[in-house]
């Protein structure tokens, strides 16, 4: 089987936002706001999509590399908040520490691709049902945090839209088409940057109810809409071809993914970001790129494996 390099180069730029994201929420200023509502307007719904694209239900793969690590994961970082950081918590499975949500979610929706492979399902139609279901159950204030159902079922139809490869032919759109998507991704960041003291982080993790993050099923819209808008732009642009080191970090991004939390929770504690903004942005955007070479070289990964992947305990005692 070829090597999709497009999704692997996709993969690497969007771990490399969410690390750096991660950074800003370590400081403030405006850029910061403005920088961190426009990656988070996309990045995460985009690395969904990416999930989605090369996903099918195998009943092994989903215990060795989606289960196990988010147990290991959620056991790690919570001794790690209880005893590092000096919080109080309980040694629980049910809502994901942090950024382990997409670990758990990511389950969830493996386990419907059980109800649709091998099926003559129309995919704009599950699309579009999928669609509603992320506007509509904002309105249910009993969904949040709990098992990740929130951030499920609004991120899910990017997760069906990267299995049904949706985007796979936007370099054959025409000009317009092609002028409006990047006209729209521009108009979008001048708008966040215009309202950006209006704009409240929590809108873009999609973890609370309308209510109770004051938001509302337009906004929720907009942002849906916004976040495919990216998409289709990401693979506009994101080179089909092998780029060394950027595509070596595609392949490796699990090991980013599970381990930079502690490294910005210690940073964040150690209060690291003392400059002024400029000073900032551009330490973060470095530490960035350390943290991803370090994170997603062999050598991290051949350290870690064995967390990642049940598969990897019998070779390691091989």
């Amino acid at each position: 089987m070829t090597r999709n390099f497009k999704i692997d180069n996709l993969k690497a730029m969007l771990i490399f936002l969410v690390v750096f994201g991660h950074l800003l929420e370590c400081f403030y200023g405006n850029i910061q706001l403005w920088l961190y509502s426009v990656i988070y307007s996309f990045h995460m719904p985009a690395f969904v999509y990416t999930t989605g694209y090369f996903s099918r239900f195998d009943s092994k793969r989903y215990i060795n590399a989606l289960l196990y690590p988010y147990c290991i994961y959620q056991i790690l970082y919570l001794l790690f908040q209880r005893f590092y950081l000096k919080e109080d918590n309980v040694l629980q499975f049910t809502t994901p520490y942090w950024l382990l949500w997409y670990l758990l979610s990511t389950m969830f929706w493996m386990l419907f691709l059980q109800f649709i492979e091998g099926k003559k399902l129309h995919s704009k139609a599950i699309l579009i049902v999928s669609f509603l279901c992320a506007l509509f159950i904002g309105y249910d204030n009993s969904i949040g945090y709990y098992l990740s159902l929130s951030r499920t079922i609004v991120l899910f139809p990017f997760y069906i839209a990267g299995y049904f490869r949706i985007f796979d032919h936007v370099e054959k759109m025409n000009k317009i088409r092609k002028t409006l998507c990047v006209g729209g991704i521009i108009f979008s960041s001048a708008a966040i940057w215009y309202f950006r003291n209006d704009i409240q982080n929590n809108w873009f993790y999609h973890a609370l109810p309308y209510q109770k993050n004051g938001s509302s099923g337009f906004i929720r819209f907009m942002m849906l809409v916004l976040s495919f808008l990216w998409i289709a732009f990401l693979f506009l642009i994101v080179p089909s071809k092998e780029v060394k080191i950027i595509s070596k970090l595609g392949k490796n991004t699990i090991s980013i993914f599970l381990l930079h939390g502690f490294i910005i929770k210690i940073i964040d504690k150690t209060a690291f970001f003392h400059w002024n903004e400029i000073g900032n942005i551009i330490a973060a955007l470095f530490l960035s790129i350390i943290l991803c070479l370090i994170l997603g070289s062999n050598i991290t990964v051949k350290i870690f494996r064995i967390t990642f992947n049940a598969d990897r305990i019998k070779n390691f005692f091989s």
